[in-house]
């Protein structure tokens, strides 16, 4: 199959995004597929790609902004063009992670007490950190955890605003939620999402930062060491959390796993990291898939999908 794999875009995310791009295309060569990488460095260059020889299919590995947030879903759907991973409803509602939040809470799932937070709006933060000892302080629509901070003094809550607001005028400031850090990829087959085996982060640090997850400090635990009983309720989460997302063909999905062994489900990704540091293909690799395996059948279910 003639695929395009389209990454770069002009988000934070850029630099994690070219490196998927990368090795999403070794791995689909590795298939047998015809693969062009492209390196979008902005919506005008979309619209001259789609002006081209299209391909069979659009492998989407663009991180964060316009490449996540629905408006590239849109155009290619508007064009005809199948792609992989969700639509631009379920790329909306992941992207925010206040409305990701409403729709997980609303499902019935546990979530941290959070709160959107605009510049000038200072006190309300002030007051939940005096009431939760340790917050999360991150940018509304940002990823790879860049300009998020967990922090536990007024001096730093200040600092972790200021800087998430620098990338967008809407931070979310969260309960921390002390205990072990799970993420959980969710793939479709035929439709039904089913949870690849989960993954225990291991943090180089105090937390799983921008500098964890690309340093090669961290470790990575998979399948994680859970008692069966939390593993089906953890996986069951974050199926229902793809599910009320509005995600379709496959996410990730990121839960804290409290010392009750109680999941808070934080935020699902529709467009997961896919470089050797990622998350997802440890998952895959737990589960008996290979990369390249799982790739493919990403591709499969994305054409059916658009078949049907």
């Amino acid at each position: 199959m003639r695929i395009s794999v389209l990454c770069g875009g002009d988000s934070p995310e850029r630099n994690v995004s070219l490196d998927s791009g990368k090795e999403v295309a070794e791995g689909l060569k590795a298939k047998g597929h015809s693969v062009e990488l492209m390196d979008l460095s902005s919506p005008e260059a979309l619209f001259s790609f789609l002006a081209g020889d299209r391909p069979e299919l659009c492998f989407v590995a663009l991180h964060g902004g316009w490449g996540e947030d629905g408006r590239l879903q849109a155009v290619l759907d508007m064009a005809g063009v199948p792609y992989t991973g969700s639509g631009p409803s379920g790329c909306a509602v992941a992207m925010d992670k206040t409305l990701s939040k409403g729709a997980f809470a609303a499902a019935g799932l546990d979530v941290p007490w959070g709160v959107a937070v605009h510049p000038g709006e200072g006190s309300s933060p002030m007051k939940a950190l005096s009431k939760w000892g340790t917050l999360v302080v991150k940018p509304c629509c940002g990823g790879s955890t860049v300009a998020t901070y967990i922090v536990s003094e007024e001096d730093e809550l200040r600092k972790a605003l200021s800087s998430a607001w620098e990338l967008e005028n809407r931070a979310l400031v969260e309960a921390y939620v002390a205990g072990r850090e799970l993420t959980v990829t969710v793939v479709e087959d035929r439709g039904i999402p089913r949870a690849f085996p989960i993954v225990e982060i291991l943090p180089d640090g105090e937390f799983y930062d921008y500098r964890a997850k690309y340093g090669g400090g961290s470790r990575y635990v998979s399948p994680a060491d859970l008692e069966p009983s939390v593993v089906e309720v953890v996986s069951r989460s974050a199926e229902i959390a793809h599910r009320v997302s509005g995600c379709s063909i496959y996410s990730r999905v990121d839960i804290r796993l409290d010392g009750k062994n109680r999941p808070f489900v934080l935020e699902i990704n529709t467009v997961p990291g896919m470089t050797s540091n990622s998350l997802v293909p440890k998952a895959a690799m737990a589960g008996g898939f290979s990369f390249p395996d799982l790739l493919d059948h990403i591709v499969e279910e994305s054409m059916a999908s658009f078949s049907s």
